[in-house]
């Protein structure tokens, strides 16, 4: 890979400290950003010079232009969204995803593996090994 073209889900302070970071590094380009919010991707899009703002996940997934998700811990992707994208052929890192099992954590790893692709995953006050059945969803 070239050039690591990020398609961000998000649009919290997490999503702008990463984006801070973006800019100072070589081989890594803000190719777009979902938000529900459309001000707000359009507000966030604007400060970091990015040109493709989506408010329709389906959209934005499907922009082939990305080869790098990074889900901020406020997006909650589900077990399917990281599937696919990894079987799609993208790199992801989920900031937090309490709604990935432990059993479908380590199928997503295992794909990534496959597919020679970088699954990072962040849980909020645990290690990815101490991961257990006890974590669940939270209902929206």
């Amino acid at each position: 890979m070239k050039e690591i073209r990020l398609g961000t889900v998000g649009s919290d302070r997490t999503v702008q400290h990463i984006l801070d970071k973006v800019k100072e590094t070589p081989g890594i380009k803000l190719e777009a950003i979902y938000s529900k919010d459309a001000g707000k991707g359009h507000e966030l899009a604007a400060a970091y010079g990015c040109n493709k703002v989506y408010t329709d996940m389906d959209w934005f997934l499907g922009d082939e232009e990305i080869n790098t998700l990074y889900f901020a811990a406020s997006a909650h992707p589900d077990y399917e969204q990281v599937k696919d994208a990894l079987l799609d052929g993208r790199n992801v890192i989920l900031e937090n995803s309490p709604c990935i099992s432990p059993v479908q954590t380590k199928e997503l790893l295992e794909t990534a593996e496959e597919s020679h692709l970088f699954l990072v995953m962040q849980y909020e006050g645990q290690d990815l090994v101490s991961l257990n059945a006890n974590i669940e969803c939270e209902s929206a």
